[in-house]
């Protein structure tokens, strides 16, 4: 509008680069936070457990917003959290947000390059990533595996790549099939 300029982003992941324009505010929208930007190039991924904002350029303002949250109580740490270059916010299904340096900004944005960066990250949204790129499906058959820990970097367009580190896990077989790979346990 002639006011501001908007996005909502209910799920998934965008690279914006804005421009300044103080009469008219650049803000994204998703359930749990709003972003404010100022001048900037920042990622916002939409995940799950919440929104992470990752400052690639400049600065944003990050407040928590929660929406379609039935019962959910008053945010736990509701509040405004600033970000510059290099830093990095999650804003939590509760409304929490941890901020935190990055310790890489270019990796914020790998996945346009098709690069899926993880560090210590339950497999749950390590396949929940990869799945989101590739026609073959990862599959966890047991949610305990899904809360392991892994990183590294995987080629966002082949879950092959992720399989063949699961397969050098003692207690684990991968099986796979026509349009999927399981992994269960042994």
């Amino acid at each position: 509008s002639s006011r501001e300029r908007n996005v909502e982003l209910h799920s998934g992941e965008a690279v914006f680069r804005v421009a300044r324009e103080a009469s008219r505010p650049f803000q994204v929208h998703t359930p749990t936070a709003i972003v404010r930007a100022v001048g900037t190039r920042f990622n916002v991924n939409q995940q799950p457990s919440g929104t992470v904002v990752s400052v690639l350029e400049g600065r944003v303002r990050v407040v928590t917003q929660l929406q379609n949250q039935p019962g959910l109580a008053a945010p736990v740490d509701p509040g405004i959290q600033d970000l510059k270059a290099g830093e990095e916010a999650k804003v939590e299904s509760t409304g929490r947000i941890r901020k935190k340096a990055l310790p890489d900004v270019i990796s914020a944005a790998a996945w346009q390059r098709r690069n899926l960066k993880f560090q210590e990250t339950p497999l749950e949204n390590i396949v929940a990533q990869i799945n989101r790129y590739s026609a073959l499906k990862l599959r966890l058959e047991d949610a305990q595996i899904g809360s392991r820990l892994y990183g590294g970097i995987f080629d966002a367009t082949d879950p092959e790549s992720l399989a063949a580190v699961l397969e050098r896990e003692p207690d684990l077989v991968v099986e796979r099939r026509a349009d999927e790979i399981i992994v269960r346990r042994q």
